[in-house]
């Protein structure tokens, strides 16, 4: 399972949109904040593709108290042949959380990408 929530700290969650595919296309694929309090849903913007999230990776930046995730690579719904490089980073602390441009991956991917962080402060993703 691909991991996308991420807890806040403030009895809020946050989804990534990052989602093992399993699922109609338009049903849970939103990122967003969810107020846990309210049960209020926030929907997180700014993905140029939002539509290629199937299997992409999720993972909290460290410093973790800094609350920067990135998503990483995502494909099509079903057995599309879409696959993406990019990435794209949210800051949940800012007031109205967006994401905002990544680095890009050395190649398109979907599927099996994972990520490790290597001190110091260096990304490793492996597919």
């Amino acid at each position: 399972m691909c991991s996308s929530f991420f807890l806040t700290g403030e009895r809020k969650i946050f989804y990534s949109g990052s989602n093992a595919g399993y699922g109609p296309a338009d049903k849970g694929r939103v990122p967003g904040v969810w107020d846990l309090d309210t049960h209020a849903f926030s929907p997180v913007t700014g993905r140029p593709d939002p539509d290629i999230l199937e299997t992409s990776s999720s993972v909290l930046l460290p410093p973790a108290q800094d609350k920067k995730v990135m998503v990483l690579g995502g494909g099509g719904v079903g057995e599309s042949a879409k696959a993406t490089a990019r990435t794209a980073i949210v800051d949940l602390d800012d007031t109205r959380p967006a994401f905002g441009p990544g680095p890009r991956l050395p190649a398109s991917r979907e599927g099996a990408l994972s990520e490790q962080r290597d001190p110091p402060r260096r990304h490793v993703w492996r597919a």
